[in-house]
């Protein structure tokens, strides 16, 4: 479990990536929302899914929540444990199974089981309304928040983070993907810039390797010495100034192959082994 300081440094780490965008799709997003609002047909679909779910004709107040989002707890727990449920369930698992429907079939009418509960009514609703209205995805919350409060908002950027997991800071991170949702402006892309550069330097950084072949080379040699005389038919060691000679043309350089042998194998401890302080 982490601790609390962890917490408050991810919160600041977001905090501060956060200040360096500009929000160029803010407005733009917002101003798709309002007009979303203001279409009958969307809030036919709203006073539907307020009735079905106990929500008030102008949503809720932040007092109110509390209670409501306990009440939708309970209520879609009890559907189900539901003895109707159960057996509507088992009728689609028997029918599956004695192949009097298919798969397809199946999973269709399953989800429409699954759709009832007040939760999934609420998820699956937002998202009908995002293909129905051709909106970017991102806009499902932003649905959400309107069905049960009546609050108007709407994604401040077309593109975010996808997931890593949670409570981890971010120079933990081992990688950082992207998501886009909508085509960018240049101004929008500034701003994806800015959020990938600011990501990225939480990333390990490595410097690039200088001559890796070669040096790989080299330290094949020395760890091959023992070579086949083919004139005496005999075994001998290669000195390390027969390897400076054929590999690097100058005997002289034997203590460079020793050299390169110990620092590929500091490179790797470094790499590979050292563990984070």
């Amino acid at each position: 479990m982490p601790k609390k300081k962890s917490k408050v440094k991810i919160k600041k780490e977001k905090k501060t990536m956060a200040s360096k965008l500009s929000f160029a799709a803010q407005k733009k997003n917002l101003d798709l929302m309002k007009l979303l609002v203001s279409d009958s047909e969307f809030q036919s679909i709203v006073k539907e899914t307020r009735d079905y779910l106990h929500i008030p004709s102008d949503g809720f107040n932040k007092e109110a929540i509390t209670q409501w989002t306990h009440e939708m707890d309970q209520k879609s727990d009890a559907m189900l444990d539901s003895k109707n449920f159960l057996a509507q369930e088992e009728k689609i698992r028997s029918k599956l199974q004695s192949k009097e429907i298919g798969m397809r079939i199946a999973s269709e009418q399953s989800k429409l089981l699954y759709h009832k509960i007040p939760w999934n009514y609420l998820n699956n609703t937002a998202k009908f309304v995002v293909d129905k209205f051709h909106l970017p995805i991102h806009f499902v919350d932003s649905v959400k928040l309107y069905i049960i409060r009546g609050t108007i908002t709407a994604p401040c950027n077309n593109f975010g983070g996808g997931e890593y997991p949670p409570w981890t800071l971010l120079s933990k991170v081992r990688y950082f993907p992207i998501k886009f949702y909508a085509k960018l402006t240049d101004a929008e892309f500034e701003d994806l810039k800015k959020y990938i550069k600011c990501l990225s330097e939480k990333l390990p950084k490595f410097k690039p390797l200088k001559n890796i072949d070669r040096r790989l080379t080299i330290e094949e040699w020395y760890h091959d010495r023992v070579k086949l005389d083919a004139v005496e038919q005999k075994e001998y060691t290669q000195s390390l100034s027969e390897i400076a000679e054929n590999l690097l043309e100058n005997k002289k350089l034997a203590k460079k192959i020793y050299d390169v042998v110990r620092e590929l194998r500091e490179l790797r401890e470094r790499r590979f082994r050292e563990k984070d302080s």
